[in-house]
C-alpha cells in the first residue's frame, strides 16, 4: 500500500507523544495496524502493546486486522495466535480490567461492573432529589432565591440543567479543587466583564438588524418600510439589555405582493435574525 508522507510520520515516528487529527475515511485503523506491525517486526511482542478505542465494534475489527497483517508477515505467525490475548480493547474494558486486578488495593469487590449510563443518570436524579428535599425542610436564603429565579410551575426545570452542569464539571480531571475554587476563577469583576462582552454582543447584532430594516427603502415602497420600523419599534429604539428583552414580542408584517426576491430575502434575514 502506498502512504502518504503524514501517514508514514504516524507509522514511524517514536520516542514522543503523537497526536493525529483524521476524519472519516483517511485510513486510521490501516495506519495503526501498520505500526503495530512495524514495532512487532523490530522485535516488541503484540502482548506487550496497548491498543485502545471507544467502541467494542471498532476493537473487533482493529483485532481483526491486526491478526490478519501478522499472519501475513513471514516469522509472525506466533505472534498473530497472540492477538486474542492482547490488550487490544476499548477504553471502558481495560479500565475495569485494571481496577478488577488491583480490587483488593482499592478497597473494592472484585465482582465490580460498568454501569449503564441511564442507571448513573436515575441515580443522580435520586440524589439531587434528596438535596432539595433537605433544602425545602431547612431552607436558607440563597436556596430560595434559586428557586424563586429559575423555577415557574416546579422545580423540575432548575433540575435538569443542574444535573448537565455537573456532567461538565464530571469531565475536569479534578472537579474538587474546581468548585473549591470556582469563585476565585469567576469572581465578580470577571462576571461583570462577562455580562459586559454579552451586553455589547447583543447590540452589535442589534444595530445590524435595525441596519437591515432601514435598507427595506431600497426594496419596497414607504408604507411597508413605515410598517415595519412602527412593528420593531421597541427593539430599535431600545438602548439597555431589559429594553431589548421587553422588546421581543411583534406582530406580523406580510410582504406586499409583487415584491422582488432579494426584499423578500432580506425580509426574511431580519426575521430570522431577530429570532437568533
Amino acid at each position: 500500500m502506498a502512504w502518504t508522507e503524514e501517514q508514514l510520520q504516524a507509522i514511524n515516528l517514536e520516542g514522543t507523544n503523537i497526536l493525529v487529527s483524521a476524519g472519516a475515511g483517511s485510513g486510521k485503523t490501516a495506519v495503526l495496524t501498520e505500526r503495530v506491525k512495524r514495532k512487532v517486526l523490530e522485535g516488541t511482542s503484540i502482548t506487550r502493546l496497548l491498543v485502545l478505542t471507544f467502541t467494542n465494534a471498532a476493537a473487533a475489527e482493529m483485532k481483526d486486522r491486526i491478526r490478519k497483517a501478522l499472519k501475513a508477515t513471514p516469522g509472525l505467525e506466533e505472534e498473530a495466535s497472540l492477538v486474542d490475548s492482547s490488550s487490544i480493547a476499548t477504553f471502558d474494558s481495560f479500565a475495569l480490567s485494571i481496577v478488577k486486578k488491583y480490587h483488593t488495593k482499592l478497597n473494592i469487590p472484585s465482582s465490580v461492573g460498568i454501569t449503564d449510563e441511564m442507571i448513573l443518570r436515575l441515580k443522580k436524579e435520586e440524589l439531587l432529589e434528596e438535596i432539595f428535599d433537605e433544602y425545602y425542610k431547612k431552607p436558607t436564603n440563597s436556596f430560595l432565591k434559586l428557586i424563586e429565579d429559575f423555577c415557574l410551575k416546579d422545580d423540575k426545570e432548575l433540575k435538569g440543567p443542574l444535573l448537565d452542569v455537573y456532567s461538565k464539571i464530571e469531565l475536569k480531571y479534578d472537579k474538587t479543587s474546581f468548585l473549591n475554587h470556582y469563585f476565585e476563577i469567576f469572581d465578580e469583576d470577571k462576571e461583570k466583564e462577562f455580562i459586559e462582552e454579552y451586553t455589547q454582543l447583543v447590540k452589535e447584532k442589534q444595530q445590524k438588524i435595525i441596519d437591515k430594516i432601514n435598507n427595506l427603502q431600497n426594496y419596497f415602497e414607504d408604507e411597508f418600510v413605515i410598517k415595519m420600523k412602527d412593528n420593531y419599534k421597541d427593539f430599535i429604539e431600545a438602548t439597555t439589555y431589559d429594553e431589548l428583552v421587553n422588546s421581543m414580542n411583534y406582530g406580523v408584517v406580510k410582504v406586499p405582493k409583487g415584491s422582488s426576491d432579494e426584499g423578500k430575502r432580506l425580509k426574511e434575514q431580519i426575521t430570522e435574525s431577530i429570532k437568533d
